[in-house]
């Protein structure tokens, strides 16, 4: 007897090379004025440290000493950084190697500190002086002691577009970013195990960056993926549910069984109980985080500048229809979504240890490289077949954006429309507090 997935909702279908962005360290900075007074684009140059592989080479990281040495985990891989000649002045002009001296401020930020981590936007390695060419620079971490900064990288994220709510008549702006932990994904085969997998996976680890956790649950019929069939994936998220007649969250085992006796769900705890009794599906859970961006941070308070949304958007697909872009209901467009590609994320918190990470910036780790449907995560549980198809479905997407790109095509994309059924309610506040710092 098969899964029977009548009666869960279906929802609508989800949805290099060249330059990188790359987060590193920074360990020295060369001016070419010795006074230090005036920055010289040309020829300061300053000495980084990889935190993620990049450039075609290996990120090393010092891991020969005990746990307990400071130096454990430290950076070994060091480059030299160099910005591209550009000719940008007034009063938005953008960082440059000179802003990034010890004690050094640019206008009204904080001052930077020791070893400081920085995102370098569209850097490429030139080898015939084996410099790093950077286009932009955005610092992650002032100071590798502040514990209220973090720059996430090696993970899988995204960028929704910017909503608001109407309260009291004025509108209320919010945006939400994800990473996702694939690699951590875990599988169940019974009500017991599903309950375990998912409370650990709803325990926030705030020291670690983590954002609001959240998991996927994801059910793939494995010979669905045979050729000529229509591969057949259904999703559901897990999260944590609102203390009732009180402010935040419900301890993680409290969360799930609430989530168990939603009648909306009723549908999937069929489907949970039945997976004991079912072969050839993989049944799995997927850790995902969710952030809000700082109220600073939002595009609509910024009002200029690319919103990082846009390097995630993607068309919809319909899967029955040989992953066909999918039309918008008035049939004008196509429906957009937020894919999950490689970049960094820049979070950061009141100095508070309990206080919640906000994000402030995301960056794709490479404009046109793989960008995965939220169900198309690829995890170490499925079968070769399936992630070949699924890592093959997120390279062609990375191919189709630089095709239009090189096509000289139209970059602006349509309002989006929601393609997802599954959202947690968004009536919980903006957790920044407006305390983006600078």
């Amino acid at each position: 007897m098969a899964l029977d997935f009548g009666s869960v909702k279906k929802p609508r279908q989800q949805f290099s090379g060249g330059s990188e962005s790359v987060a590193v360290m920074i360990a020295e900075v060369h001016l070419a004025d010795p006074s230090k007074k005036t920055a010289n684009p040309a020829e300061d140059y300053a000495i980084a440290y990889l935190l993620e592989d990049a450039f075609g080479m290996k990120a090393e990281f010092n891991l020969n000493v005990p746990d307990t040495d400071e130096h454990y985990g430290s950076p070994l891989t060091s480059v030299k950084i160099k910005m591209k000649p550009r000719n940008l002045s007034g009063e938005y002009t953008p960082m440059e190697i000179f802003d990034l001296q010890p004690g050094k401020r640019k206008g009204a930020s904080l001052p930077m500190g020791q070893w400081p981590t920085v995102i370098l936007e569209r850097a490429y390695l030139d080898s015939r002086t084996d410099t790093v060419v950077v286009n932009w620079l955005h610092v992650a971490q002032r100071d590798n002691t502040n514990a209220q900064e973090r720059c996430l990288t090696n993970n899988l994220v995204t960028v929704e577009s910017e909503r608001y709510d109407v309260r009291d008549n004025e509108r209320k702006y919010r945006q939400i970013r994800f990473t996702a932990s694939p690699d951590r994904a875990v599988t169940f085969n019974d009500m017991a195990s599903f309950k375990a997998a998912a409370t650990e996976m709803l325990k926030e680890n705030l020291e670690q960056g983590d954002g609001q956790p959240l998991a996927l649950m994801r059910f793939v019929t494995n010979d669905s993926f045979d050729e000529g069939k229509v591969p057949e994936i259904h999703t559901r998220l897990v999260y944590p549910a609102y203390k009732e007649g009180g402010e935040g969250y419900e301890e993680p085992a409290v969360s799930v069984e609430r989530w168990l006796a939603d009648e909306s769900n009723k549908g999937w705890v069929n489907l949970i109980n039945q997976a004991a009794t079912e072969t050839g599906y993989t049944v799995e859970l997927i850790p995902l985080s969710r952030y809000t961006t700082g109220k600073e941070s939002l595009p609509s308070k910024r009002g200029k500048g690319r919103d990082d949304a846009e390097s995630f958007q993607i068309p919809s697909e319909d899967r029955e229809n040989g992953y066909a872009p999918t039309r918008k209901n008035n049939g004008e467009g196509f429906l957009m979504t937020n894919g999950y590609a490689a970049g960094s994320m820049i979070v950061k918190r009141a100095a508070d240890p309990t206080a919640r990470w906000f994000a402030t910036k995301t960056l794709r780790k490479t404009g046109f490289g793989p960008i995965y449907m939220r169900d198309e995560l690829v995890t170490p549980n499925l079968p070769e077949k399936v992630r070949n198809v699924f890592e093959s479905l997120a390279a062609a997407r990375g191919e189709a954006a630089r095709a239009r790109f090189t096509n000289g095509a139209q970059q602006s994309q349509p309002a989006q429309e929601s393609s997802h059924d599954d959202e947690i309610p968004f009536g919980e506040p903006d957790h920044s507090g407006g305390l983006t710092p600078s």
